[in-house]
């Protein structure tokens, strides 16, 4: 006799995925009753919960919460490993002092890409034109990566330049 493994998680694969966890946040704000919108939305990926929009005019519109961060708690409830209707429910359900924790990450995988092309003119002169660009930026991550090393915004092209040149 054969027998099978009844589990029903038999092909069941996981997706592990290295984040670099860049800030970590936390919002806190009062609902009036408990079928107040405090207009947030959440999506499941591979990262975990995610926050894929705030309503500006929301509760949540003025907080240091923006979409693409990692959500992890509820009033202190971890949310790892919940679905979306799971956490939407807890939401539903406060009442008062609602606190939400998250963090801003980019893929521990993110390359920078150099592309340059080289176009002969009708003089014969040869223009060269390089494209940087960061490839698995989430959310556009870059900026961010450079604002959390406290570099200033106008000085990211100057960065890029630097870079270029060095992979050249």
């Amino acid at each position: 006799k054969h027998h099978q493994n009844s589990s029903s998680n038999n092909n069941a694969s996981t997706t592990k995925v290295h984040l670099i966890i860049m800030s970590h946040y936390t919002a806190t704000i009062t609902k009036q009753s408990k079928n107040q919108s405090i207009g947030i939305g959440l999506k499941e990926t591979d990262a975990g919960l995610t926050i894929s929009s705030i309503n500006s005019e929301g509760p949540l519109g003025q907080t240091c919460l923006k979409p693409g961060m990692k959500l992890l708690t509820i009033n202190n409830i971890e949310v790892s490993g919940l679905s979306t209707k799971e956490a939407v429910q807890i939401l539903k359900d406060a009442e008062g002092k609602l606190a939400l924790s998250a963090v801003d990450f980019v893929p521990a995988d993110i390359t920078f890409q150099v592309t340059v092309s080289r176009v002969r003119a009708d003089n014969g002169q040869i223009n060269e034109r390089v494209l940087a660009t960061m490839k698995r930026d989430i959310n556009n991550a870059t900026p961010n990566i450079f604002m959390e090393a406290g570099v200033p915004s106008n000085t990211f092209s100057k960065i890029y330049t630097l870079i270029e040149s060095e992979l050249l």
